[in-house]
């Protein structure tokens, strides 16, 4: 393939892969491309440049070296940390994308957030789990409906609060 060797600090003919995220020009000479994939990795071994997969977001913080062959082995697609997700049909550039409040995600690598169960709640993003509701939760509504029927002077029973209106309440 298309990239120079080296021996003793000096450069000599040979055919060599290109470094990784580089593609190999069809041609004269068949040398390496002299821009890396945008956005987009190619491995040792492989002939094109690919996409990160679903669940992952793009490393553009690696830096690949001719010369340090260590520099060639970490791959450019991450797989997305629990409480975080990436489509495909969206690119990730350095991150995934947090879960939204309500939403949860437990596992590595996902594509798509969980809603929170029923009974559940999470009031922040890129979480990993939901928080239970507290028992008495549920009577923040029934509250709110008897301080307003008292001050419309309303004596609130079972059947006129199934009845209630908010819209005909005067203060």
């Amino acid at each position: 393939m298309g990239r120079p060797a080296f021996v003793l600090n000096h450069e000599i003919s040979a055919c060599l892969e290109c470094l990784p995220d580089y593609v190999q020009l069809v041609g004269i000479d068949e040398q390496c491309s002299p821009l890396s994939c945008p956005y987009t990795e190619r491995k040792l071994g492989q002939k094109t440049c690919n996409t990160c997969g679903s669940g992952e977001y793009y490393n553009s913080t690696i830096i690949r070296l001719e010369r340090d062959e260590t520099s060639w082995e970490p791959t450019r697609c991450v797989k997305c940390p629990p409480g975080n997700v990436a489509d495909e049909s969206i690119l990730a550039v350095d991150q995934c994308v947090p879960c939204k409040t309500g939403e949860y995600q437990d596992e590595e690598g996902q594509s798509r957030c969980k809603q929170c169960p029923a009974g559940e709640f999470q009031p922040s993003r890129g979480q990993i789990g939901c928080n239970q509701c507290a028992l008495w939760g549920v009577v923040t509504p029934l509250i709110f409906v008897v301080v307003a029927l008292h001050h419309a002077h309303k004596v609130p029973t079972i059947m006129n609060m199934q009845r209630y209106s908010p819209i005909l309440l005067r203060t």
